[in-house]
């Protein structure tokens, strides 16, 4: 059984909160494109195989569950 990679997002999800959030320390993002460029970065610091469109959907996943930025 092959799992699809939005399927997959499901598994990053809290791992991704908790890292981006300590990353972020006292300063929360104030636009959607920092938050979006912090999930990158923490992507490519943990050596993930989220492709862009991946690290986009879980942007917009912490967007809409934590953060609500415009």
């Amino acid at each position: 059984m092959e799992i699809f990679p939005t399927a997959l997002l499901f598994g990053y999800m809290p791992h991704a909160f908790a890292a981006i959030d300590a990353a972020l320390q006292d300063s929360s993002p104030k636009t959607f494109a920092t938050l979006r460029e912090k999930v990158l970065h923490w992507r490519d610091d943990h050596g993930l195989r989220l492709s862009d469109i991946d690290c986009e959907r879980l942007a917009g996943w912490l967007n809409r569950t934590v953060y609500h930025l415009k």
